[in-house]
């Protein structure tokens, strides 16, 4: 092979490699609450898969494009104070995750507030990480985070 074909295929892997790594785009107009949990999730499974290779994501660009300008708020305190040391989004600070299902209650168009959850297994540990949203500006935001696996709300534990 002579070094231009070798060149252009180098270069096309590390196009389609910074590609993948992009941060999550804004939510599109039309978008409901389930296409925006399921576009911030997206990201969260390639960062985490089972085989441990993934693309890191950075939470701060998908709270700029998806969280509420309060959660964005609350969040950046809480980590530039340190009562925050795990990644909201999966609960853990490290992860391999699977089975990821994303679902939404039945009526959240009618109220401007929707409850997206995400189920899946972190280390074949159960998890179910709530996404309350609420729409505003257009589109979706995420207002607060909580757990069911165990008690805990963004919003409520760290005013």
């Amino acid at each position: 092979m002579t070094l231009l074909p070798r060149l252009i295929s180098v270069l096309s892997v590390m196009t389609a490699v910074a590609l993948l790594a992009l941060p999550a785009g804004p939510a599109m107009a039309g978008d409901d609450a389930r296409d925006v949990a399921r576009r911030i999730y997206r990201l969260v499974e390639k960062a985490c898969p089972e085989d441990g290779d993934g693309l890191p994501y950075n939470l701060a660009d998908i709270a700029r494009d998806h969280f509420s300008p309060e959660l964005q708020d609350q969040l950046s305190r809480a980590y530039r104070d340190h009562r925050l040391d795990f990644d909201v989004l999966i609960d853990a600070r490290d992860c391999a995750i699977d089975d990821v299902d994303i679902d939404t209650d039945d009526d959240h168009d009618d109220r401007g507030r929707a409850i997206a959850s995400a189920k899946f297994k972190n280390f074949g540990e159960r998890r179910k990480v709530e996404l309350v949203m609420v729409s505003m500006d257009g589109g979706w935001k995420v207002a607060d985070i909580r757990y069911q696996h165990r008690n805990w709300s963004l919003t409520r534990d760290l005013r």
